[in-house]
């Protein structure tokens, strides 16, 4: 059975030969550590080292791309993983280097300004300022403006995205399901949770650009032979959704449900992904969306497989391994032990991809993260013991 099949039955809620492995992201240093030589494949570092090639040269940033693309190949095939996507990526050019972790971009056209900084402790790359920090609103205004005009642009098929996704498909497509990616999702910086209250036309203006561009989006994803499509995006920490329930079905959900149907239409699952705990949105989320899947399903935040599989049997659950503490801090045994229990809460009846419950970063010991993809195949032999 090819990995692409065993996926395919896993959404169909049919047991395969076993449960599917996948990742949602490998830090540079783990992928390093598992091919025995330096590599590329996600996280802060990732996103500074393409950063400051793209601010060398143009070539330079192709010739960067084109090692991400290679690293990511080896991995894949090195963990002989079922379900496979593209990294995220920082793919602009910096308007100036700062210094050597610090990056500062600024659009000629609107004016908008923001700083970048990466972080070695933490291997994040992250925006430490910006005008819409400083500015709120009146910034964010002329962000929407040229969003709202760029919508074609930012999701048409000649980016490099669609490209990179092509090479994939290429390389995989025949054995391995594709992850192609589609989201629709408020920031959770402070500005834009102040204008759910203060400016909810800004909000809806917004939406309806990520919708746009969504359903744009999803269509290509079809033409491209992507197989899955995963979309959502952060809306929760462990004490529950940063914003109401209300808000949520005022703003997100009606637009949700389009971009399930648009994906059904055009025959592609649509996973939603969030870490966090979710419960208080549970049923406009995992019913009422259309949603196929759950993806970042976060342990430590209180998402239980076992109760997701009783109370939602029509989803696909995916990860659910500990990325923040069981793969950090774990020993061979606890590593074992949680990903067991894992595949016995919801591999039965099909519905189950194993995975971490979210990017694996830095500082996971190389050998939990083998342990765990060992453990899974071991044991997610169907049926399930």
């Amino acid at each position: 059975m090819t990995s692409k099949e065993r996926v395919k039955k896993t959404l169909d809620h049919i047991e395969p030969d076993r449960v599917p492995i996948a990742e949602l992201g490998i830090a540079s240093s783990i992928a390093s550590e598992i091919l025995g030589r330096e590599a590329h494949t996600g996280g802060g570092n990732l996103h500074r080292d393409e950063t400051d090639a793209l601010f060398q040269s143009e070539e330079a940033g192709r010739e960067f791309a084109d090692r991400i693309f290679e690293d990511i190949i080896e991995l894949y095939t090195s963990l002989d993983l079922d379900m496979v996507s593209l990294p995220w990526r920082m793919n602009v050019k910096p308007t100036k280097k700062i210094d050597e972790n610090t990056f500062y971009y600024e659009d000629e056209q609107t004016g908008l300004w923001s700083l970048y900084r990466y972080i070695s402790e933490t291997d994040i790359f992250t925006e430490i300022d910006s005008s819409i920090r400083k500015e709120g609103f009146p910034a964010i205004e002329r962000f929407l403006e040229k969003e709202e005009a760029d919508i074609v642009k930012n999701n048409s098929e000649e980016s490099s995205y669609f490209k990179d996704l092509d090479l994939l498909v290429n390389t995989f497509g025949e054995q391995k399901a594709i992850v192609g990616d589609s989201g629709i999702v408020i920031p959770i910086d402070t500005p834009w949770l102040e204008a759910f209250i203060l400016r909810p036309d800004l909000i809806e203006r917004y939406l309806d650009v990520q919708f746009e561009g969504a359903l744009r989006r999803i269509e290509l994803l079809a033409e491209h032979k992507a197989d899955i499509v995963i979309g959502g995006g952060d809306l929760a920490d462990k004490n529950g959704p940063v914003y109401s329930p209300a808000h949520f079905r005022k703003f997100i959900l009606p637009r949700l449900k389009k971009i399930t149907a648009l994906s059904h239409k055009v025959g592609l699952p649509y996973f939603y992904r969030t870490d966090g705990n979710t419960w208080l949105l549970a049923r406009e989320l995992f019913i009422e969306s259309g949603v196929d899947g759950y993806v970042e399903i976060d342990k430590s935040a209180g998402m239980d497989l076992g109760e997701l599989k009783q109370k939602f049997p029509h989803l696909t659950l995916v990860g659910n391994i500990d990325c923040g503490e069981t793969l950090v801090n774990g020993r061979k045994e606890d590593v074992i032990s949680e990903t067991i229990d894992c595949l016995r809460k919801a591999a039965p009846g099909g519905g189950y991809i194993l995975a971490p419950s979210n990017f694996v970063q830095k500082g996971v010991p190389a050998e939990n993260l083998l342990i765990m993809y060992e453990t899974a195949k071991q044991y997610g032999a169907y049926p399930i013991r």
